[in-house]
């Protein structure tokens, strides 16, 4: 829908949501895992699309980029993986951390949800954004989780 690629997965059920978008958008697709796709200038870097789009406005000490080699481990050397993060330690609590998280946008990677940004250097004016959730999926092929299935095809 839109720009934004949704899955999710009911156990025992292989069917597609049979409501309407709208349905879906209001009962499926806030707990669901999706990836959504931005433009953006082919010139830029991964970090400077992060800080452009969504890191405007707030202070580099609150969240910041974070390149991620975890978030995608590929054989695909021209994909990039990005969290925006924010500065956190052992020992803090949970109410500390919940303060630290809002000062930054919705897309940080918390201690709740998984979320990540990628860009493929073969088509430089896309930036993807990755949301798992709190678990993640498999994918049906060798053993993967879906995220790794992900390719950007234009």
């Amino acid at each position: 829908m839109g720009d934004k690629v949704y899955l999710y997965w009911v156990p025992g059920a292989n069917k597609p949501f049979s409501g309407s978008d709208s349905e879906f958008l209001q009962t499926v697709a806030p707990g669901s895992k999706f990836v959504e796709v931005f433009n953006k200038d082919p010139q830029q870097s991964l970090t400077d699309a992060i800080n452009q789009q969504f890191l405007t406005g707030y202070f580099e000490n609150d969240c910041f980029v974070n390149i991620q080699h975890y978030s995608r481990p590929t054989p695909e050397e021209s994909y990039q993986t990005a969290i925006i993060d924010f500065p956190h330690k052992a020992g803090q609590t949970r109410k500390q951390l919940e303060t630290m998280v809002a000062k930054c946008p919705s897309q940080v990677n918390s201690f709740n949800f998984v979320r990540y940004f990628m860009m493929d250097s073969k088509h430089p004016d896309k930036l993807l954004f990755v949301t798992l959730g709190q678990d993640n999926l498999p994918s049906g092929i060798d053993g993967v989780t879906w995220d790794k299935t992900i390719m950007v095809l234009q």
